[in-house]
């Protein structure tokens, strides 16, 4: 399946954060086994719109600002300037550094050409400031995925691009010693590590999978 990184929408004017989360963005949807369309792919294909463009950009960021994600109108027009069946938004709700602490936190969608919803997720990571950086259980994610449950606790999941992941392996891999003050892309690194075994996998071999057309489960929560 291939999937179209959208622009990442802030409610601060930060072109540095916007930049890193989407490069993240465009390696989260690489990591799980589908083709992407990067950010900055999106905005060349956005010029063909020519004088609708500036319009059609504000609308774009306002609605991801509002709910996160975008409505059919959108999602038609951008499936007709990339070429792409499925699209991720992303919106910064926090980017800060609070008393010495990096404060992270996002919200994603994946939405197909019809405006239809599959995949929703919110999270947040820390790092830095007092104590270490338990990043897998100080901060809840919450995400509503379609297809078959995610293992959870200490259940390993093999996927598609060879690697295998479990939260006891990804908490030692990235545990991290506290500092003084806190690094805000480690806090996105950790928090997009996270999201690997909730983002709906894809398969390299068959990209035309119909991602879209399984229904969404329950809204789960991770403590």
């Amino acid at each position: 399946m291939e999937i179209a990184v959208l622009p990442a929408v802030t409610f601060v004017d930060d072109p540095a954060a916007t930049r890193l989360v989407e490069v993240y963005g465009a390696l989260l949807v690489a990591q799980t086994g589908h083709y992407e369309q990067a950010p900055w792919q999106v905005r060349e294909a956005m010029e063909r719109l020519g004088k609708e463009k500036e319009a059609f950009c504000r609308a774009l960021t306002r609605q991801v600002q509002k709910s996160g994600t975008i409505d059919s109108r959108l999602a038609a027009t951008l499936a007709r300037i990339t070429g792409a069946p499925m699209f991720m938004s992303l919106r910064i709700d926090e980017w800060d550094i609070v008393d010495g602490r990096a404060e992270v936190e996002l919200t994603s969608t994946l939405v197909d050409s019809t405006g239809r919803l599959p995949w929703k997720i919110r999270g947040r990571a820390g790092d830095g400031g007092s104590g270490p950086s338990a990043v897998l259980a100080e901060v809840p994610m919450t995400s509503e995925a379609f297809g078959s449950a995610h293992p959870a606790g200490g259940e390993a999941m093999t996927y598609p691009h060879g690697q295998s992941w479990s939260v006891a392996t990804l908490a030692e891999e990235l545990r991290i010693e506290p500092r003084v003050t806190g690094d805000l892309e480690r806090a996105l690194r950790s928090l997009v590590s996270r999201w690997i075994p909730a983002m709906p996998m894809g398969d390299p071999d068959s990209p035309g999978i119909d991602v879209a057309a399984v229904p969404l489960k329950p809204p789960t929560a991770e403590h």
